[in-house]
């Protein structure tokens, strides 16, 4: 009974699939994004964000076929079947560290955004303390939980975009022309960029056996990987339109800076 009980905390929707993948992937990296294409590809970076999402949703569609490959109802149980259990121990100990590696880079990310903007004066400890405690409160009620407040910041965040548009009537479509002027060089070059804005599409092995409804495993992951793409398509889209191919690459965070000349 117990256990019936802790499986049905821990399941969750397509939908809480779907967005707590597409959470993971869209960080703090988000901001400097624009400019770090920019510097690598100029106005044709925004192509290089179709090329990462390809990528990353070959590797997803690969990674629920192996999945779905093997009867498991935890990552463990799946690298054991796979490799035995000697070999799939170690993977799940490197996939651990893996994630906890992920969490930490993404809790400085946000710590430096966070003194950055908010609070210069505050010690960079008790900012991480700050963070770490929603984090301990959220893990310690389990999967399902932490689900539920990914779809709540999913939707109360839904709108931000918009904010975006306010400083359109400044720019110039003229910014990305002429397109490919440098040839695709440039944008495949800027393609290894891309790579952390895109993980985190892999901790769907850990989510596949909470998920409800397993057939969609695909179709979500997909979905995920989508959504994120048309979010950083937006932003870099919106920054090359505000600002001129060399006044991007000045600021490090463009979408937050509203002091540009187009």
């Amino acid at each position: 009974m117990g256990e019936n009980m802790k499986d049905k905390q821990n399941s969750i929707t397509i939908m809480q699939y779907i967005i707590m993948i597409h959470s993971i992937q869209v960080g703090p990296g988000m901001l400097s994004l624009p400019k770090v294409l920019a510097d690598k590809a100029g106005s044709d970076g925004w192509i290089s964000i179709l090329i990462g999402w390809m990528l990353s949703t070959l590797a997803s569609i690969l990674f629920i076929r192996i999945a779905q490959s093997v009867p498991h109802n935890s990552p463990r149980a799946l690298f054991d079947n796979l490799f035995g259990k000697s070999i799939g121990w170690g993977i799940s100990i490197v996939y651990a560290l893996y994630f906890t590696l992920f969490y930490w880079i993404v809790l400085v990310k946000s710590m430096l955004f966070t003194k950055s903007w908010f609070l210069s004066n505050t010690a960079d400890y008790v900012v991480v303390f700050l963070f770490c405690i929603p984090t301990y409160v959220l893990l310690n009620k389990g999967l399902q939980i932490v689900a539920r407040y990914c779809d709540l910041i999913f939707y109360m965040t839904i709108l931000w975009p918009f904010i975006l548009l306010i400083p359109l009537s400044d720019g110039s479509w003229l910014h990305f022309l002429p397109v490919l002027k440098e040839g695709m060089t440039p944008i495949l070059q800027a393609v290894p960029s891309l790579i952390y804005s895109y993980l985190g599409f892999e901790i769907c092995f850990f989510l596949y056996p909470f998920l409800q409804q397993k057939k969609y495993a695909m179709h979500g992951v997909i979905i995920a990987n989508t959504l994120t793409m048309l979010v950083y398509l937006f932003v870099t889209i919106v920054c090359f339109y505000i600002f001129s191919p060399d006044s991007i690459i000045q600021f490090t965070q463009p979408i937050l800076n509203r002091n540009y000349s187009a």
